[in-house]
């Protein structure tokens, strides 16, 4: 995890669901990928998300819906 101070505005949201390190470094990298988004942080232990978006105001920042898990992996 990245323990560098956020300097663009950040969003800090709940998430539930997540087991283990592996589903915590799988949505930091697909929230990573999102275009706007410069750093996203998961924290398994508080059950929430930190998302830094170059930008933009956090209240913009469209994070969709809920995350669902792939049945499939």
């Amino acid at each position: 995890m990245d323990v560098r101070a956020m300097t663009e505005p950040a969003l800090t949201i709940g998430v539930t669901g997540l087991n283990c390190a592996s589903c915590v470094a799988r949505l930091e990298r697909a929230l990573g990928a999102l275009p706007e988004v410069t750093r996203a942080e998961v924290n398994l232990a508080r059950e929430t998300v930190t998302i830094e978006a170059e930008g933009l105001p956090p209240a913009r920042l469209a994070v969709g819906g809920p995350v669902q898990r792939n049945q499939s992996q």
